[in-house]
């Protein structure tokens, strides 16, 4: 990442450069004339077909050096701070000179827009990359059995027997995942092992926060009389990241009743 912000640093600094010897060659009337043609050129660079193939060259090269979606946001909003500061100090240096500073104030918008254009893009796209770490010596990947799929199979790291009538077994993985800012994890019963053996998840969905940085373990209850195996390498669970989103709770006098249901509960749609 260090590689990525000097060159931001480079490419920043040389427009800097350049619009300080423009800025240094005119007087801020005749800057004034320009201004619209200058600002209509950034605006094409940075917006339409060449902003696409820009931000789509950006998350080639960033996925081949493994950044995360927490990498791409930090860095584009880096690049923001660094053209911000850039814009305060020439600003600072022409702040008698209007038609200039009104330009640099211009210039910042169209880079706003085009790294919140780009955030969004990377944010909302299908698949990006997601830091784990193997901390167990038989830890794997997780995999996809097929590309459709939503959730990737999850496998032990050690040989353990389920006891009958035991419950929240804990069941190693091997994993430490940097979850990305804004997204979950979430733990569901794999239809194989739910259908062949007893073995239930004690929490289903299993739900891992974005903050947790501990070894990703399976809690497992054994509903029936016999024991249970578990193989190093037995696929146990599939695993799927999903958007976390902040409900605002409030207090109201009465919520709206006059819904299809109403205040039917358990049963209410029949047997």
């Amino acid at each position: 990442m260090d590689n990525v912000i000097d060159t931001n640093l480079k490419a920043i600094e040389g427009f800097k450069n350049e619009l300080l010897n423009i800025f240094e060659d005119t007087n801020d009337e005749l800057f004034g004339d320009m201004k619209v043609e200058l600002l209509n050129s950034i605006a094409k660079a940075y917006s339409g077909p060449e902003a696409e193939q820009a931000i789509e060259q950006l998350l080639i090269e960033g996925d081949k050096n493994g950044f995360t979606l927490d990498v791409y946001v930090q860095e584009l909003s880096h690049t923001v701070e660094l053209f911000s500061g850039v814009m305060e100090e020439i600003k600072e240096e022409y702040k008698d000179q209007p038609n200039k500073c009104e330009f640099c104030d211009e210039f910042m918008s169209l880079i706003e827009a085009y790294i919140l254009t780009a955030i969004n893009k990377i944010t909302n796209r299908d698949i990006f990359n997601v830091a784990v770490e193997l901390c167990h010596p038989n830890a794997k990947l997780p995999t996809y059995a097929h590309d459709t799929d939503w959730g990737a199979d999850v496998y032990a790291v050690e040989d353990m027997t389920i006891q009958p009538g035991s419950y929240g077994v804990m069941v190693p993985t091997g994993l430490r995942v940097a979850i990305p800012h804004g997204w979950m994890i979430s733990f569901r019963p794999r239809s194989g092992m739910s259908h062949k053996t007893p073995l239930r998840l004690s929490n289903s969905p299993g739900t891992i926060d974005e903050t947790y940085r501990g070894e990703l373990k399976v809690l497992f209850d054994n509903f029936s009389n016999i024991p249970v195996e578990i193989k190093a390498g037995d696929r146990i669970v599939q695993m799927g990241l999903e958007k976390s989103y902040k409900a605002r709770y409030h207090v109201v006098d009465n919520v709206e009743r006059n819904t299809d249901r109403g205040e039917g509960g358990f049963g209410s749609s029949g047997n």
